[in-house]
Formats: C-alpha cells, sequence, structure tokens
C-alpha cells in the first residue's frame, strides 16, 4: 500500500481535510489572541510558554482555553 496523493483523494475528502485545517487554524489564532488579551497575573505560567503550545495542533489551543487562564476574581 503507497502513499496517497492529494490527486487521489475525493473532493468531499480534499474539503474535509481543507476545513479541518482552517478549524485548527481559527482555534489557534483565537488562543493567540486571548493569551494576548489577557493580563499577566491571570495567566497560569508564562505567556511565551503558551503561544508556543498554540502552535501544537488542537492540543495546545485546548489547553490554554481548558487550564492556562486563572478565572477573574469576583
Amino acid at each position: 500500500m503507497g502513499q496517497r496523493r492529494w490527486s487521489d483523494l475525493t473532493e468531499a475528502q480534499r474539503r474535509g481535510i481543507a476545513a479541518g485545517g482552517a478549524a485548527q487554524l481559527a482555534l489557534a489564532l483565537a488562543a493567540a489572541i486571548s493569551i494576548h488579551g489577557t493580563p499577566e497575573d491571570r495567566v497560569r505560567g508564562r505567556k511565551g510558554a503558551w503561544y508556543l503550545a498554540c502552535l501544537v495542533n488542537w492540543a495546545g489551543p485546548l489547553a490554554w482555553f481548558a487550564v492556562g487562564r486563572r478565572r477573574a476574581p469576583q
């Protein structure tokens, strides 16, 4: 079984890959914007590390939204 090429994929598969890539980029961008706008005292860890984590596929941005921010004091 050889490697599949882009030209071997069906139109639906190509669209699915493109949609997944666009969703991943949008999530990473949203996380980066959120990191930028979050005050240092509400960030768990260093902002630079979180920016780098956003480059790790889905896991980095999802980790930022799940555990990277401290809640605002009430």
